[in-house]
């Protein structure tokens, strides 16, 4: 049996990190992973998203291995994720379903915020002889940083382990599993760049769209305004063509009383 763990710091959010691994795949890092399905995707009754999914791939394997074993063009992956965004935690383990009543592999992987006092030490890899070197965590990063830590483990088992063939089994899926293991980092970088821009248009299309929403309300405000000067100056040509006729008609009320006066003088002079 065969085990090999990796640790990474990757300097972003939890959430870029979880949000990038959903839609790892397709990236031109992993040319090998050849479909992802979704099998399941359910929320727990505690909150934890859980998915199922279903990988195909496609791996290099020596000419000795394929005319001895009915390995297939596309071998196929059960992967099981759990993810708790209060706890900022996510593991994800997958199994091989092709070839499994010849070689057993396993892998596990976690996210989770970066803790600078937290022991990155690994128990399994000192206490067996044929684990792979683990790739510490280095001190020097800051929490600032780096912000979430990566965790990479997985195991292989070949049936026989003492045959010549069952060593070759793991010797090739080691191998496949080291280069596999840096394109998918790769990859995952290039789908966070992917995310980042995304959410960088998300962002400059909001902002975008509150200034032409200010331009909007800026220019109704001066439509406003205008429109009330414009009923301001309407009112007040009312109001003096009101007073002017007014006066008029004070004038002839005035003109008339006048008249009517002096038809009474006139009147109690005859008298």
């Amino acid at each position: 049996m065969k085990f090999m763990e990796t640790a990474h710091l990757f300097p972003y959010p939890f959430s870029t990190l979880t949000t990038a691994n959903y839609r790892k795949y397709p990236n031109t890092h992993s040319p090998h992973v050849r479909s992802v399905d979704i099998l399941s995707r359910t929320v727990l009754p505690n909150g934890i998203l859980r998915t199922e999914r279903l990988l195909g791939v496609t791996q290099s394997v020596p000419a000795l291995l394929r005319r001895v074993l009915p390995i297939p063009d596309v071998m196929y992956f059960r992967e099981v994720s759990f993810l708790d965004r209060g706890e900022k935690s996510f593991v994800a383990v997958s199994r091989n379903l092709s070839l499994s009543e010849v070689v057993t592999v396993e892998e596990r992987c976690e996210f989770a915020d970066y803790n600078p006092n937290a022991s990155e030490t690994s128990s399994d890899s000192q206490a067996s002889s044929s684990a792979q070197s683990v790739m510490p965590i280095p001190t020097t990063i800051q929490p600032d940083d780096a912000k979430t830590v990566f965790k990479q483990r997985a195991s292989i088992s070949a049936l026989g382990a003492l045959s010549y063939v069952a060593r070759l089994v793991e010797e090739s899926a080691v191998a496949a599993y080291e280069r596999n293991a840096v394109k998918g980092r790769q990859g995952l970088e290039s789908v966070i760049e992917m995310v980042k821009r995304e959410a960088e248009d998300i962002e400059r299309n909001v902002s975008e769209g509150f200034r032409e929403v200010e331009r909007s309300v800026e220019e109704g405000l001066r439509g406003v305004e205008k429109g009330l000067r414009e009923v301001e100056r309407e009112v007040l040509e009312t109001v003096n063509e009101l007073e002017r006729k007014v006066d008029g008609v004070k004038g002839e009320l005035g003109s008339c009383w006048e008249e009517g006066v002096e038809g009474l003088r006139k009147g109690s002079v005859g008298i």
